[in-house]
């Protein structure tokens, strides 16, 4: 296994730069999705709205069928209210548009739920269906998750490089001399881990430490029978280092280092980011 391989299963934001442009696009993908979610949210509004609105009679006068996996379906409608003429294509989201649309394409007219207060403002189904609500479900977890990484990302890039106390911290983390339990995990021993790496049962095993899961060490197979380790470097776990390649013994006295208590910016000197 290659150090570039096992940055695939981690993503690390490597510099200012790189957390000022990665915060830049979860920015803009933030507000071209929250533009998109604004729209549903509205039309749902509006199809809720519309169980009050009145019911007349709309002829169908064209349609647009998008068939395959992501279909879609519009029908374009005339109705006549106040002794004008009105068009709408708006599905809203009381029933399935395909259902909708099959209908009207057989019928030839639909039900249009018009505005009293504005007759152009109009819809083809009044109501949310349970479609409905999963779509407008799906659409805020998205919303809130990508707000969510923004955030995230906004307080690590204002704590690590703005942030005295977290610079402490980061300090602390790699100078700290403490004692340290190794958990291997199902292989139970550290000659278990060489085991699985040179039978090829996997390529990486990730040890974790007994007093903080979330702290650990990955050994890794390399090449021509060498290892390498990979670590985190600060306390946030966004940063990545890997070593040069170990022989089994180099490794060996690296972990007995490490469960002694050797601070880990020693242990780390001079190793390469992921």
């Amino acid at each position: 296994m290659k150090p570039s391989e096992f940055r695939k299963k981690k993503k690390y934001c490597r510099s200012k730069a790189g957390m000022l442009v990665s915060m830049v696009v979860t920015g803009c993908l933030l507000a071209f999705v929250g533009w998109l979610y604004a729209g549903e949210i509205e039309e749902a509004w509006r199809s809720r709205q519309a169980l009050e609105w009145n019911e007349v009679p709309a002829t169908v006068t064209g349609y647009h069928e998008k068939t395959g996996r992501y279909g879609s379906y519009v029908l374009w409608c005339e109705y006549v209210y106040g002794n004008q003429v009105y068009e709408t294509c708006s599905m809203g989201y009381g029933e399935d548009d395909k259902a909708l649309y099959e209908r009207g394409m057989k019928d030839g007219e639909v039900t249009a739920y018009v505005n009293p207060d504005n007759p152009e403002d109009s819809i083809l189904s009044a109501g949310i269906n349970q479609d409905g609500w999963i779509n407008l479900a799906l659409w805020t977890a998205v919303v809130a998750s990508l707000g969510w990484a923004l955030v995230r990302e906004m307080r690590i890039f204002r704590r690590r490089f703005y942030d005295a106390e977290y610079k402490k911290q980061t300090a602390l983390y790699l100078e700290g001399e403490e004692p340290r339990m190794c958990l291997w995990s199902r292989w139970e021993s550290l000659d278990g881990v060489f085991l699985c790496l040179t039978e090829k049962i996997r390529n990486y095993v990730r040890i974790e430490e007994g007093s903080n899961p979330l702290n650990g060490v990955a050994v890794c197979s390399g090449n021509n029978g060498a290892f390498f380790l990979v670590t985190e470097k600060d306390i946030d776990h966004e940063e990545a280092v890997y070593s040069p390649e170990m022989t089994r013994e180099e490794v060996e006295r690296w972990f007995a280092d490490y469960e002694g208590g050797e601070p880990l910016g020693r242990l780390i000197e001079g190793w390469k980011k992921v």
